[in-house]
């Protein structure tokens, strides 16, 4: 086993497959060439038929800072539970101030995984988002499309909205593989 500061033992970063992914908000943790480790060793003893002898070796060549545990304190795993209602971000504003280390992408993490018992119906998105879309009593008409093989899509209205925006946008759409909706107005 090694330090796990230990320069020498870091796992290189992995390169996103995707050219316009976001960075990762994390913190990273301060590396040193410290040469520590600890080392076990059993083998049998050659002057006794029922022992062993056992070797333990614990070397560290320099000092350096404590480890700083970079995980989500309990008490702001538990504030993220009780405020699933709210976004993300504001729960992370909210938690800056008692907790200066969480980062945005940990709240971010932390609320999915929370909250996916009140939205994540099957493993399969769509289905997930049909049966969503289903549930939805106050307003959500789900659409059936004609789409090209090998393209899944997936519809719906929601009347409350459409009532307000009125008749000047005709579709709104968001693509998986868009960064941003796009509408199709009425220009006449």
């Amino acid at each position: 086993m090694w330090c796990s500061q230990a320069a020498a033992h870091a796992k290189a970063p992995k390169p996103s497959v995707n050219p316009n992914a976001k960075r990762r908000d994390t913190i990273g943790m301060d590396r040193f060439d410290c040469a520590g480790a600890l080392s076990i060793r059993v083998k049998p003893n050659p002057w006794a038929d029922n022992l062993h002898l056992i070797t333990i070796t614990l070397g560290h060549k320099q000092g350096h800072v404590r480890y700083l545990d970079v995980g989500m304190p309990q008490e702001a795993y538990n504030y993220i539970k009780t405020q699933l209602h709210l976004t993300p971000g504001l729960i992370a504003s909210q938690l800056a101030e008692t907790f200066p280390d969480v980062t945005q992408a940990q709240v971010y993490s932390a609320w999915a995984r929370l909250s996916e018992t009140y939205w994540k119906k099957d493993n399969d998105p769509v289905v997930s988002a049909r049966q969503l879309l289903e549930e939805d009593v106050r307003g959500a008409d789900l659409w059936d499309l004609e789409v090209p093989e090998g393209v899944t899509a997936i519809a719906w209205g929601c009347r409350r909205i459409s009532h307000k925006i009125g008749t000047k946008v005709l579709e709104i759409g968001l693509d998986a593989t868009c960064e941003f909706p796009h509408f199709i107005t009425d220009h006449s």
